[in-house]
């Protein structure tokens, strides 16, 4: 941008309290601009529900209209991409939907073109490509000037760049909250000339505080002096003065938040040849890190783990330290990490000692992590669990989890790079293991195959197992067995999944492979000589998961 203000106003909570007051939101943004703001951050979804969109644009266009001072000076940075249903919070980054918010976003503040115009949020179901190309096609039509991503991470930039030019980031940023610093997203903007800007650099107003000897106005001006624009939200015009205050930041500040000294300080590594490694070994749950993890404890490696030690990942911080400053040159971390901001804390430590820092990555793809989290759970417990089982036994056994953890990491993972501070990062494709048995069997989806008597004939003359599986949502399990034994003729073992529908809450819904691994280990099967019958796309999804082979309805009839 050509304009970059020092400090802004989060005009947020002028809108989205339930006690908000409109003269009262005027005044305090003419505060804040009598004061030397220059920069107001508002969002069509700054509102109340889904009625109400657009209330903050409004109220900032009307606070502008009635103010005495230079308008022209003033940057307006708006958003889009975020709706309020029922006052809800739901993404929408589809062309189509900001193509409609950005034309409503003009009307809202009374102007021809948004000075800065950003994307809200990323839409797990949009592409963040599709996204930008949208708002760079709105650029092109000449009603954005610049464009911006909000809640963005370094590669999500660096793909949004691809497709247009960023002119802005803003996450959330201050003395309370270093991940931006962490993960390098605040270098990284500096290093390609992209403003980055800090909202909740106090913390936010949902988060507890801690105390501070530091003054409001010394912890905005350290916010700033690393590079950001801090935009704090203010609810009154006194607020809004002192929000606008920036002084010169204790020098002693940096000592009380350590990812500043990295990043104005930042050491130069250790030499790759030093004596001592810490190797960070991550992946997803049930990735296989605990197998994996054992060729460094046997070369005499300390190994730190959560889950064998309980706690969080913040809470092997210390221990690694401890352990490194006791003489131990060698140390491994398998954990999951999938944030950079939590490897960077290992970064800085080992460096602290002089200690090289090597990444492996189990690269297990989620279908594999899929079935060794049932394998691991039929290990230990006989069977799969309940969903109310796995929510009871949460932070009890970090191994018993429901199927939506693997995709929470994946929508947090950020791939481990160089840059870090690694001295390699090696990528490890999953190995499977032996199978459990040797038996075949076939596997009837009952609900898809018809016993016709070229079926029944079919099944009687199988040498193998037969099997079923059925999903029953509303009925009695033992019952559609018994009813399936009947009605084939054949001593059948069926397994069926009584959950309800939607996204999937066990591990017994196709394509989910846990039925396929409870018949894998009762039967003593070989995953490659079991043949599902069944043509569905769950049921093409659940073989593959398994290892198993499949076979169409109308071959098997």
């Amino acid at each position: 941008m050509e304009r970059v203000p020092r400090i802004g106003l989060g005009c947020m909570r002028l809108s989205t309290l339930p006690d908000r007051d409109r003269r009262r939101g005027i005044a305090t943004v003419h505060a804040a601009l009598d004061a030397g703001v220059r920069l107001l951050d508002t969002s069509d979804a700054y509102c109340l529900d889904h009625a109400d969109v657009g209330h903050n644009e409004r109220l900032i266009r009307d606070a502008l209209q009635s103010w005495s001072g230079d308008v022209g000076e003033v940057v307006v940075a708006t958003k889009g991409g975020l709706t309020r249903p029922r006052g809800n919070w739901v993404p929408d980054g589809r062309g189509k939907h900001l193509k409609a918010a950005c034309a409503a976003s003009l009307v809202a503040l009374g102007v021809d073109q948004i000075e800065l115009y950003q994307l809200h949020t990323l839409d797990p179901k949009t592409k963040i490509s599709t996204s930008v190309r949208a708002l760079a096609k709105l650029q092109k039509d000449g009603l954005i000037r610049h464009i911006g991503l909000c809640n963005v991470r370094v590669h999500e930039v660096e793909e949004a760049l691809q497709h247009a030019r960023i002119a802005s980031v803003q996450v959330s940023f201050g003395p309370y909250d270093d991940t931006a610093i962490r993960n390098g997203l605040l270098e990284f903007c500096a290093n390609n000339h992209i403003a980055f800007i800090a909202h909740s650099p106090m913390g936010g107003y949902r988060r507890r505080r801690r105390k501070s000897p530091y003054t409001r106005a010394q912890m905005l001006g350290w916010t700033a002096s690393l590079g950001a624009i801090p935009i704090p939200g203010a609810r009154s015009p006194e607020h809004a003065t002192i929000n606008a205050v920036l002084d010169d930041p204790d020098p002693a500040m940096d000592a009380s938040y350590p990812a500043a000294q990295w990043m104005r300080n930042r050491p130069s590594p250790p030499s790759a040849d030093a004596d001592g490694e810490v190797t960070i070994l991550m992946g997803m749950p049930a990735s296989g890190k605990t197998s994996a993890v054992l060729p460094w404890v046997d070369r005499g490696y300390f190994r730190l783990n959560r889950d064998k030690r309980g706690g969080t990942l913040a809470a092997l911080l210390p221990l690694l330290d401890e352990g490194l400053a006791s003489g131990k040159r060698h140390a491994v971390l398998d954990n999951t990490y999938p944030q950079r901001s939590k490897r960077n804390r290992i970064v800085e430590i080992a460096w602290r000692h002089g200690i090289p820092v090597r990444c492996v990555w189990l690269q297990t793809t989620l279908e594999e992590a899929q079935r060794n989290a049932c394998e691991r759970m039929i290990g230990r417990y006989g069977r799969l669990l309940t969903p109310a089982e796995m929510k009871k036994s949460a932070g009890v056994d970090p191994n018993s989890f429901p199927p939506r953890v693997l995709h929470h990491y994946l929508r947090e993972l950020e791939a481990p790079r160089e840059d870090e501070g690694f001295a390699c990062v090696d990528r490890i494709p999953f190995t499977r293991f032996e199978p459990p048995g040797s038996g075949s069997a076939i596997l009837l989806d009952l609900d898809a195959v018809r016993p016709t008597e070229a079926a029944k004939s079919r099944l009687l003359a199988y040498d193998g197992i037969a099997l079923g599986m059925t999903w029953i949502p509303k009925g009695d399990p033992d019952a559609a067995a018994e009813a399936a034994r009947a009605t084939w003729g054949v001593d059948m073992d069926v397994e069926t999944c009584v959950h309800p529908p939607g996204a999937p809450i066990c591990w017994c819904r196709r394509p989910l492979p846990g039925i396929g691994v409870v018949f894998t280990h009762r039967h003593g099967l070989d995953p490659a000589k079991v043949t599902v019958i069944g043509d569905s796309t769950s049921n093409k999804g659940f073989a593959r998961r398994c290892g198993f082979a499949i076979t169409s309805v109308e071959s098997w009839n």
